[in-house]
């Protein structure tokens, strides 16, 4: 098991589900929740400042980081919030891709402060990317039917995340509800 209380760069960077969603562009939250989370964006800021001596924006990160220990295993789950529309291009650059490179640069960071590899990810780490349901008709519809056929829905390109993380889901802010109650209650999500 890791012991967490030798990673201070986590656990100094603690806040709520509810801060960690906060949208500045659009002054909103996505969720209400104050389950306590690593703010991971702080994080990767503080690594990149140690690291090289400079606030960097360069790096991307995810939002927040889920520390859920058992007494016997700690298990992690990143969660990405994206209040704006998924397809939108912006700086002529989806933002499938700007989550691309969260992802995977959240990963670095992280193998680099708990010094493990991918084969760690694989087993410990799980991913959500929460989107605005009302911005995204498209994929709240194809959730809407993938959930009347049995089956969750998993935003095109990201089943290739599968090879990093332990399970990988997308749901609406709406779904996510569920999610950060779940949390909330000590149970695990996944």
């Amino acid at each position: 098991m890791i012991d967490l209380s030798k990673k201070n760069i986590l656990t100094d960077n603690l806040t709520t589900l509810e801060e960690a969603s906060y949208d500045k562009t659009n002054s909103q939250y996505m969720t209400h929740s104050h389950f306590e989370v690593v703010h991971f964006d702080k994080v990767k800021e503080k690594y990149i400042f140690k690291k090289i001596g400079i606030s960097s924006k360069e790096l991307r990160s995810n939002d927040a980081l889920v520390l859920l220990n058992d007494g016997k295993k700690t298990k992690f789950i990143f969660i990405e919030f994206k209040n704006g529309n998924l397809d939108k291009v912006y700086h002529e650059e989806f933002e499938h891709e700007k989550i691309r490179s969260k992802i995977n640069e959240s990963l670095w960071i992280l193998n680099d402060i708990l010094e493990e590899t991918i084969s760690f990810d694989k087993q410990n780490i799980n991913y959500i990317l929460v989107y605005n349901k009302a911005k995204n008709s498209i994929y709240a519809l194809k959730t809407t039917l993938a959930k009347k056929a049995g089956k969750s829905f998993l935003i095109g390109g990201f089943s290739r995340y599968d090879i990093f993380f332990h399970n990988v889901k997308t749901v609406n802010d709406d779904e996510f509800k569920s999610i950060a109650k779940a949390l909330e209650n000590s149970k695990y999500v996944f």
